[in-house]
C-alpha cells in the first residue's frame, strides 16, 4: 500500500538537495571537466547489460508486445563531479536490454536523438558539444559538428531538427537549431557540400542561459519559426528572481545581411520558463504554443515556499501573448511538456511531468480557451528534470508514456487499458549512483533501418 503524501515529501526534499548540488556543479564540477581539444573521430566501448523480463503487477491484463528503442541522456556519478552518460534501452517483445555509453569528455549529455540510419546526434556539455554518433562493427565513433566554450556552464543545452531557411545559403534546409549555456546563442547548423557542418549564430548575449529551443508554424504561412526560452543564470541566492522571456526568430525574415531579428513574444519576469511546446493539437493546420511558466518562489532560512504557482499557457494567432493559462500545478517546476493520443481515441493530450506533484494528463474541453482536465497518471513520479516521452511501441494504436523517476532510480512505462493506467518498471538504475535524466526519446525499431540522407556524415 502506497503512502503517497510520504512520498512526496521525501521526494521533494532530495530533489530539491539535487536542485542545490546542481548549481554547485555549475560553478565548480564542469570548470574541472575541461578536456583536451579532440578533432576526428574516437572510438568508444559500448557495455550491455543482459536480457530480463519486465516486472509485472498482478492486476495487468494480457502482455503487449513492445518493439523499439528508449534513448536516454544523463548525468551521473557525485554531483560535483558527474560524467555524462547516454543509455539505449532495446524493448523487444517482453524484454528489455541496456546498452550504455559513458561519455569520454562531458559531465552531461543534454539530448540524444535518433537519425535516420541508426547513428544518433548528442548535445552534451563542459565543454559544450554537438556530436553525430555512428555505430560500425560493435564499436561507436563520434563526429564532432560544434565544440565550443561558452562561459562557465557551457552546454549545448537544447536542439530540434527540422527544415528551417538558412539566412547565409538562403534557402530552406535541413537544419539543426541549438541553444546554449552560457552566451545564449541559438545557432543553426546546416550541412555543406564539402561535409563540413556550417554554425551560423543568430543570437547571442553574454550571461544568458537558452532553456529550450522549438520549431512551429503558429501563423500557418508554412515558414517554421524558431521559439526558444531564456533568463539569467540560474541561481537560488534567497530573495533573487530570475526573469525571463519566450522569444521568436523567423529565418526567412532575415535582413540583406543575412541578421535574423529576435522578438520578445512574452516577457514573463519577475518569472521564467524553460519548457515550452509547439504542436498542433486542435488540428486547425496551425501550431499552438504551449510555456509552462515555473512558479514564483520566496526562498528564506526555512527553504523555497510557492508564492505562484507553476501554470501552463497557450498561445496561438487568435489569442496572442500573454495566452491562456490552461492549467496550473501546485509545484516549483515543470520541465517536461508533450503532446500524443495516450488513450487511442484518435484525439491529442498534452502529457506534463512536474516536479514532485507526479505525473499528469492535460485535456482540452469544447473551449480550447478555458481551463483543460487534468488526470494524475501517477503522483509517485518526479524528478529534478522528470524526463518523459510518449510513443506507441505495440502498435496498438495509443501511445505509452516513458518517465524516468531519478528519485527512485527507474525507467518507467505507463499504459492505458480498460482498467486506467498499468505502470511497469523497464530498468533498475544502481541505486547507489547519483543521476538526472536530461533526455529521453523513443523509437520504434524500424528507426534504424534505410539509407542516411540526414547530410551530417
Amino acid at each position: 500500500m502506497r503512502a503517497p503524501d510520504l512520498r512526496r515529501l521525501i521526494a521533494g526534499r532530495r530533489i530539491a538537495g539535487v536542485a542545490l548540488a546542481v548549481a554547485v556543479t555549475i560553478a565548480g564540477g564542469l570548470i574541472a571537466a575541461i578536456a583536451a581539444y579532440l578533432n576526428g573521430e574516437h572510438a568508444l566501448p559500448a557495455h550491455e547489460v543482459p536480457d530480463a523480463a519486465l516486472p509485472h503487477d498482478a492486476a495487468t491484463p494480457a502482455r503487449s508486445s513492445y518493439r523499439g528503442v528508449l534513448l536516454v541522456g544523463s548525468s551521473v556519478g557525485p554531483l560535483r563531479h558527474p560524467h555524462g552518460r547516454i543509455e539505449r534501452v532495446f524493448l523487444q517483445g517482453q524484454g528489455v536490454r541496456v546498452e550504455r555509453i559513458d561519455h569520454p569528455e562531458s559531465d552531461v549529455v543534454h539530448v540524444v536523438r535518433a537519425d535516420h540510419d541508426g547513428s544518433m546526434l548528442v548535445a552534451a556539455g563542459g565543454p559544450a558539444l554537438l556530436e553525430r554518433w555512428t555505430r560500425v562493427d560493435g564499436t561507436w565513433t563520434r563526429r564532432t559538428l560544434w565544440r565550443a566554450r561558452f562561459g562557465l556552464s557551457s552546454r549545448m543545452r537544447d536542439l530540434e531538427r527540422g527544415s528551417v531557411w538558412d539566412p547565409v545559403a538562403q534557402a530552406e534546409g535541413d537544419a539543426l537549431v541549438v541553444g546554449t549555456h552560457d552566451e545564449g546563442v541559438v545557432a543553426l547548423v546546416t550541412p555543406t557540400i564539402d561535409g563540413e557542418p556550417r554554425v551560423v549564430e543568430i543570437d547571442r548575449e553574454p550571461r544568458t542561459l537558452v532553456h529550450e529551443i522549438e520549431l512551429g508554424d503558429l501563423d500557418g504561412n508554412g515558414a517554421i519559426e524558431i521559439y526558444a526560452t531564456r533568463s539569467p543564470p540560474n541561481t537560488l541566492v534567497p530573495g533573487v528572481v530570475q526573469p525571463g522571456s519566450v522569444v521568436r526568430y523567423v529565418p526567412s525574415l532575415a535582413d540583406a545581411s543575412g541578421r535574423v531579428a529576435r522578438e520578445v513574444l512574452i516577457d514573463l519576469a519577475p518569472r521564467h520558463a524553460k519548457e515550452i511546446l509547439a504542436s498542433d493539437l486542435d488540428g486547425d493546420g496551425r501550431d499552438e504554443l504551449y510555456v509552462v511558466v515555473e512558479a514564483l518562489l520566496r526562498t528564506d532560512s526555512t527553504g523555497s515556499h510557492v508564492i505562484e504557482p507553476v501554470e501552463v499557457r497557450r498561445i496561438t494567432s487568435e489569442r496572442p501573448p500573454p495566452g491562456d493559462v490552461i492549467a496550473h500545478f501546485d509545484d516549483r517546476t515543470t520541465r517536461f511538456l508533450t503532446a500524443g493520443d495516450i488513450d487511442g481515441d484518435g484525439r491529442r493530450e498534452l502529457v506534463a511531468a512536474t516536479f514532485s506533484a507526479g505525473l499528469w494528463v492535460l485535456r482540452p474541453s469544447d473551449d480550447a480557451t478555458r481551463p483543460w482536465t487534468r488526470e494524475l497518471v501517477d503522483d509517485a513520479s518526479g524528478g529534478y528534470e522528470h524526463a518523459i516521452a510518449l510513443a506507441d511501441l505495440d502498435g496498438n494504436g495509443a501511445e505509452e508514456i516513458y518517465a524516468a523517476d531519478d528519485p527512485s532510480h527507474e525507467l518507467r512505462r505507463y499504459s492505458w487499458g480498460e482498467r486506467g493506467w498499468h505502470r511497469e518498471v523497464l530498468v533498475q538504475h544502481d541505486a547507489g549512483e547519483e543521476r538526472i535524466t536530461w533526455s529521453l526519446a523513443a523509437a520504434p525499431a524500424s528507426a534504424g533501418a534505410g539509407a542516411n540522407s540526414s547530410g551530417f556524415e
